[in-house]
């Protein structure tokens, strides 16, 4: 059935001997269609209810010069152009000049126009204002602007990581003072600078095999920073030798627990700021002590530590 703003839905099933007089028809508000042929013979329709049910933000209505109402799939997509003539792709003006003004002095040959980079991927993820880009081969890091510039056009919290081995000081020199300086603003490029977000720079390192234990904090460390990561908490408010408390801008609190020593000191905490937590308790066996919260357990979203880390342990931690 069709709503007069064209908002298609599903009604019942009817009874086998109820037989439709025409293809569409007025019922309380809404316009009937029925799997009837130009001829007027009755057929059924192509894919099951919980088919189309699956896929109703895909329906829309067709009609046709002879007043027929057809249901139709369309594409969750669009064709994108592969030929672009535009001043603004221009690599020399939105890409080396744009670089050397949020940049001075740098040295980066051939930076692509940052509104090319916009273009492709904000088609795939306009309607995601939550997606995380991924550029595991980053220069200058237009990706990261092109992200934070969708984010400032439609105030989404999208996240970009940027991965670059460094050559010839990229990372340093090029690429993480041009996110900051987009971060920070700038006069000349108002309008695709400037956007209340925030920066971590990681740097990969190697962690001695031996199980000693200034190699295993050196561990726990790392981790830490990518559950913060991971769960967008970055502000330290409680520092223990054996549990941390986080807090994030968006009114998020983490707890991690490094030893069972630390379990009542966390509970402690929780309570004192009465707010929900996520808490990751490391531990070999993938464990989350549930039995330790129960008096909490409102307040506390109990999460193993990711897989990937724990292999990691205990790969070296034999």
């Amino acid at each position: 059935m069709v709503k007069e703003s064209e908002i298609i839905g599903f009604g019942d099933v009817p009874d086998e001997n109820f037989h439709p007089r025409s293809q569409v028809e007025n019922g309380n508000g809404y316009k009937l269609v029925w799997p009837i042929d130009v001829n007027g013979n009755e057929k059924k329709w192509r894919y099951a209810r919980q088919s189309v049910e699956s896929i109703l933000n895909l329906l829309r209505v067709k009609k046709s010069n002879n007043g027929r109402i057809e249901i139709e799939i369309g594409k969750p997509y669009g064709t994108v152009k592969t030929v672009w003539q535009n001043p603004k792709y221009d690599a020399a003006e939105y890409g080396t000049k744009l670089v050397h003004e949020l940049v001075p002095n740098s040295n980066f040959d051939f930076p692509k126009s940052v509104y090319n980079v916009y273009d492709c991927i904000a088609p795939i993820i306009s309607e995601r204002k939550e997606a995380i880009v991924l550029d595991f081969f980053a220069g200058s890091g237009t990706t990261g602007h092109a992200t934070i510039m969708l984010n400032k056009e439609d105030n989404g919290s999208r996240k970009f990581i940027l991965c670059t081995n460094n050559e010839n000081g990229i990372a340093e020199e090029i690429c993480y003072p041009r996110i900051k300086a987009v971060i920070d603003g700038n006069e000349k490029y108002k309008e695709i600078t400037e956007y209340a977000t925030n920066l971590k720079y990681f740097k990969t390192d190697f962690v001695d095999s031996a199980p000693t234990d200034l190699n295993k904090k050196v561990l726990v460390d790392r981790s830490t920073e990518m559950l913060c990561l991971k769960e967008y908490c970055f502000n330290l408010i409680r520092n223990d030798a054996n549990f941390r408390v986080f807090s994030g801008a968006t009114g998020k609190y983490l707890g991690i627990i490094y030893d069972d020593a630390g379990i009542e000191g966390l509970k402690s905490e929780v309570r004192r700021i009465n707010r929900k937590f996520s808490v990751y308790i490391f531990s070999l066996d993938e464990g989350v002590k549930e039995d330790e919260f129960e008096e909490i357990a409102e307040l506390v979203d109990l999460k193993p530590i990711p897989a990937s880390i724990l292999n990691v342990y205990r790969r070296i931690y034999r």
